[in-house]
């Protein structure tokens, strides 16, 4: 699998590009922030699967959870929120 940085690096409001997942096919991914620095434990990246225009929140990257596999099919992004009270750059990277 080729990993590919969908979002880059951070702390601004910002979807990631789409994940188009085929069915009976799945796809990785992950939360990655600069060597040595720790991903704040309190806050979360909500995965979205588009239907129709609209976003269903399927799944979400978090401290506890950095990286996800997403089962398709299904058309899916990765939404950040602002997050630069935690001056922290967060990246999510794609396994497909």
């Amino acid at each position: 699998m080729a990993q590919t940085s969908i979002l880059a690096a951070g702390q601004s409001a910002l979807a990631s590009s789409d994940i188009t997942v085929a069915a009976g096919s799945n796809a990785t991914v992950s939360l990655k922030v600069a060597d040595g620095v720790a991903i704040p434990g309190n806050f979360s990246l909500p995965i979205v699967i588009d239907q129709d225009g609209a976003e269903r929140v399927v799944s979400s990257l978090s401290h506890a959870y950095p990286l996800r596999v997403i089962v398709g099919p299904g058309v899916f992004r990765v939404n950040r929120p602002d997050i630069s009270d935690y001056g922290v750059d967060v990246e999510v990277l794609l396994d497909q």
